[in-house]
């Protein structure tokens, strides 16, 4: 069916077309349909098909009106006066980029895409290093903190201690007492890491690591001491790795051995946090009952809570380490914006390290008095008052601070966008980028209107 004429001022061109075209033109739209099939299973990516399919829907449409007759020739001249337009645009731009040696290559890569991913995600991703990279030296703090007690020499950390009260390796330390707040030691000079006893002349009393104690009118060294009594220490410092090392220790690995840790230095010894808390907790959780069939509620919190200090310390070295990486490829892709699961996870159970060990130490049921007792932060008032027993260091909070960290950064961070290879510096710009596209928008319909008035004189 020929297109009837729509518009009279434009007869000419509506009366270049006739039946033929029109079969040729339905033709060439139902191969184009079929090759816009094949390039929908072919695309590099969905961005890609989304747009190949809803070109094939136009098509469709397109041909469906050629079938009915129901469309207008002058729009379908004006299409392809338009498309002609725009490849002697794309001509000309080809034309000016393919000057410079890298031009072309430009032009190239920019061929099959028409999408700026990065000023459409920076928004929601940060391209760039110094983020990851900050990120990657906080969460290597956070990891030294778990581990730098097994690795920290004990002569260094008494040295810090001493001289400039710094804790760097403690979540949380105990008070010594006499009888049954004592505890017995092999006489061998590897004393436990606290503080001691002060002198006539203001300053602590520290015995010599490696060096077994002798006491006064003796002159043999007894095989077994106590902290207290003889040795004069008067708190003990519990670091995480000494809770680490008191998982091992406990009943859920009695009958699992991992041979490569537990035989290797830094495990040897005595857990402190096992030896204080975890022993007796396992010891009375067979008695978590009653002589009238009630729950004993105070020692199943303790049992509660000392595996879950030690549980939750482990998850979050396992978090942490596995943010490590996350923050090693960040620095060769991007960072995400959006609050990460693994962060909070992480936050979560530094939170839990913190809170606690305080129902270690709780007295029953009072669970007001046991948090009021744990976090004094002061050393002074810690040893002056009798009922408490257990404070919680300072730098426990290290980990949960990390973490915080590491979900807020993001958002402080701008994007810079890239620099395009196309770019001219500033002050050497002959005229806006607004200008030369003007200009080539008119040079591109120009050659084409041209290009039609010697066809029609012809």
């Amino acid at each position: 069916m020929a297109v009837k004429v729509q518009n009279d001022i434009n007869i000419r061109k509506s009366k270049r077309w006739n039946e033929r075209d029109d079969a040729a033109l339905a033709e060439l739209l139902r191969k184009k349909v079929k090759e816009v099939d094949l390039a929908v299973k072919e695309a590099p990516s969905p961005f890609m098909r989304s747009k190949l399919k809803a070109k094939k829907t136009h098509y469709k449409a397109m041909s469906a009106k050629v079938a009915n007759g129901t469309y207008n020739g002058d729009i379908i001249f004006s299409e392809m006066q338009a498309a002609a337009a725009l490849r002697t645009q794309d001509a000309l731009k080809y034309q000016r980029y393919s000057n410079p040696a890298e031009g072309r290559k430009y032009v190239n890569s920019y061929e099959d895409m028409d999408f700026d991913y990065e000023s459409y995600f920076r928004k929601t991703r940060y391209y760039g290093m110094f983020l990851p990279i900050m990120m990657t030296l906080l969460v290597a703090v956070l990891l030294a903190f778990f581990l730098i007690g097994a690795f920290l020499p004990p002569a260094t950390k008494q040295s810090l201690n001493t001289d400039y009260g710094i804790k760097a390796d403690t979540l949380f330390y105990f008070k010594l007492g006499a009888n049954e707040k004592d505890f017995s030691v092999a006489n061998d000079g590897n004393w436990p890491d606290g503080d001691w006893k002060i002198g006539e002349d203001g300053n602590e009393q520290v015995l010599a690591q490696g060096v077994p104690y002798i006491a006064s009118g003796e002159t043999e060294p007894e095989d077994f001491v106590l902290l207290y009594t003889d040795l004069g220490m008067r708190t003990v410092n519990v670091s995480s790795f000494d809770v680490i090392k008191a998982w091992f220790r406990t009943k859920m690995l009695s009958k699992v051995r991992i041979d490569f840790l537990e035989d290797s230095p830094p495990f040897q010894g005595s857990s402190w946090f096992y030896a204080k808390y975890m022993a007796s907790a396992e010891a009375a959780i067979p008695n978590y009952r009653n002589e009238d069939g009630s729950y004993d509620y105070s020692i199943i919190i303790k049992f509660v809570a000392g595996y879950g200090t030690i549980l939750s310390l482990i998850a979050a070295f396992v978090l942490g380490a596995i943010c490590l990486l996350i923050c090693l490829l960040r620095i060769f892709t991007y960072t995400t914006r959006k609050f990460h699961v693994l962060h909070f996870l992480l936050l979560f159970f530094s939170a839990l390290v913190i809170l606690l060990p305080a129902f270690m130490a709780m007295e029953g049921t009072d669970v007001a008095t046991a948090f009021k007792n744990y976090f004094v932060f002061d050393h002074n008032t810690f040893m002056d008052d009798t009922n408490n027993s257990l404070m919680l260091n300072l730098f426990a909070f290290i980990p949960a601070g990390v973490a915080l960290l590491l979900l807020i950064l993001p958002a402080f961070f701008k994007n810079r966008l890239k620099r395009r290879p196309s770019s001219v510096p500033r002050g050497n710009r002959p005229r806006t980028i607004k200008e030369q596209e003007q200009e080539m928008h008119s040079l591109a319909y120009d050659n084409v209107r041209r290009a039609y008035q010697m066809r029609a004189r012809r």
